[in-house]
C-alpha cells in the first residue's frame, strides 16, 4: 500500500478535472484533454510521480511547450504507411499522451481484428509512462507492448558519455479476475529526473545510480554527468542495460525514422519515437487455457518462500495496483513545489488548482 508520508492529498477525479479544463485551455480538443490527464493524472495514481504533474510546469514537452507552440495542441497526425496489422504514423508534434493513447488504441483495434496490432510513430514527444499504455491492451484481454527510445542518458560500459536513452520497455497481460501483469522498466539504473529531485532538494542520491563528466560514479547530482545502465557495477553487467536500450533504438527510434537518442539533444526540439503493439491471444491459444495458465503462474510465483524479512513475492503490476486502489479512496500526494507550481499555473488561466483533502 502506499503509506502515510505526511504529504496533502488530493482527489484523484479533482485533479483529473481539473487539468481537463486546463489542458482545453491550452488548446487541445475537450476529448484530447480528458485523455491527456488520465494518462498523466494516472502517473501519479500508480505511485509513478516522475512521470505525472511534476512534469507539466517543467518539461518541455507538456505546458511549456505548449504555450511556445513547440508542441502542437491539435496535431495533424498522418499515416506514413499502414496495413492490415502495421502501421507508421509521423506525430505531427503532437501532445504525448495523446498520441500514444490514439496509436496503442489503433493497435488494439488492428488485433481484435487480425491477431496483431503494430504501430511506430515518429516526430513524437514525452509521453507519460509506459506502463499505462501496455495495460491499456492488457484491460481488453491482450498482451500490450511499449517502448519509447529517449535522448541518449545511460553511460555504455567503457565510456564516459551517454549512448542510450533510458528507453523505457513495458509489456502487459490480463490476469483473470486480477489487476493485470505489467512490466514497466527503464534500462538505466534510475530516471533522470529522480536526479533532478534530489539536486533539487539538495540531497545524494542513492550508490549505483550516476556518474559524473569523467565516468566515474558518484552520488552528487550536482556532478550528474549520465545514469549508469541496468546490471553495471563491480562486477560488470552493464552490457545487459545498454544491449537493451540499443534494441528500443532499433525498433522505437529506428525503425519509426526518429532516429537513435544518441543524435538527439534534450530541449524544445527533441523529438521521441514510439513503438506500440497489441496482440491477441485468441489469435495463438484459447483465451480459457491462456488464462488458467497465467493464473497457475501467479500462484507459484506467490508461493515462493519469502526472503528474511520480507513479506512475500509480487509481481509486476500488484504493487502498482494496490497503490492506485489506495490513492483512488484516500487521495493523491503531492509535493508542496508540485502542487504550488500547478496552482500557480491554473491561476494565471482563471483555473483554481483542487483544494487538499487531508
Amino acid at each position: 500500500m502506499d503509506g502515510t508520508d505526511g504529504r496533502p492529498r488530493y482527489d484523484a477525479e479533482g485533479l483529473r478535472a481539473w487539468l481537463t479544463a486546463l489542458l482545453i485551455d491550452a488548446g487541445l480538443p475537450a476529448s484530447d484533454a480528458s485523455v491527456g490527464a488520465e494518462v498523466i493524472v494516472d502517473a501519479d495514481l500508480s505511485g509513478v510521480e516522475t512521470h505525472g504533474l511534476s512534469n507539466l510546469t517543467t518539461h518541455p514537452h507538456y505546458l511549456p511547450g505548449l504555450e511556445s507552440a513547440v508542441v502542437a495542441p491539435a496535431p495533424v497526425i498522418t499515416e506514413l504507411r499502414g496495413s492490415s496489422v502495421t502501421a507508421a504514423w509521423d506525430a505531427g508534434r503532437g501532445f504525448g499522451p495523446v498520441v500514444a493513447h490514439r496509436a496503442m488504441t489503433a493497435a488494439i483495434e488492428k488485433a481484435q481484428a487480425h491477431g496483431l496490432g503494430m504501430i511506430t510513430v515518429r516526430n513524437g514527444c514525452h509521453f507519460g509512462t509506459a506502463g499505462y499504455f501496455a495495460r491499456l491492451a492488457a484491460e481488453r484481454g491482450m498482451i500490450g507492448m511499449a517502448m519509447a527510445n529517449t535522448v541518449a542518458a545511460g553511460v555504455p560500459p567503457g565510456g564516459a558519455a551517454p549512448a542510450v536513452g533510458t528507453n523505457p520497455i513495458a509489456v502487459g497481460a490480463p490476469i483473470r479476475g486480477r489487476a493485470p501483469f505489467v512490466f514497466d522498466m527503464a534500462v538505466t539504473a534510475a530516471a533522470g529526473t529522480k536526479v533532478i529531485v534530489a539536486r533539487r532538494e539538495g540531497r545524494q542520491v542513492p550508490p549505483g545510480w550516476i556518474v559524473d563528466a569523467e565516468g566515474r560514479p558518484t552520488t552528487d547530482p550536482d556532478a550528474y554527468a549520465g545514469l549508469l545502465l541496468l546490471g553495471a557495477g563491480p562486477e560488470g553487467g552493464g552490457h545487459k542495460g545498454f544491449g537493451l536500450g540499443l534494441v528500443v533504438d532499433l525498433l522505437a527510434g529506428l525503425l519509426s525514422g526518429t532516429g537513435a537518442g544518441i543524435h538527439q539533444t534534450f530541449g524544445p526540439q527533441w523529438r521521441i519515437g514510439y513503438w506500440l503493439a497489441a496482440i491477441s491471444i485468441e489469435a495463438f491459444l484459447e483465451p480459457a487455457a491462456f488464462d488458467q495458465e497465467m493464473l497457475r503462474l501467479v500462484d507459484a510465483v506467490h508461493a515462493v518462500p519469502p526472503a528474511a524479512g520480507a513479506s512475500g513475492v509480487l509481481l509486476p503490476g500488484e504493487r502498482g495496483a494496490a497503490v492506485r486502489a489506495d490513492r483512488e479512496a484516500q487521495g493523491i500526494p503531492l509535493d508542496t513545489a508540485v502542487a504550488n507550481a500547478c496552482r500557480d499555473a491554473g491561476l494565471r488561466r482563471g483555473l483554481p488548482f483542487p483544494a487538499a483533502l487531508h
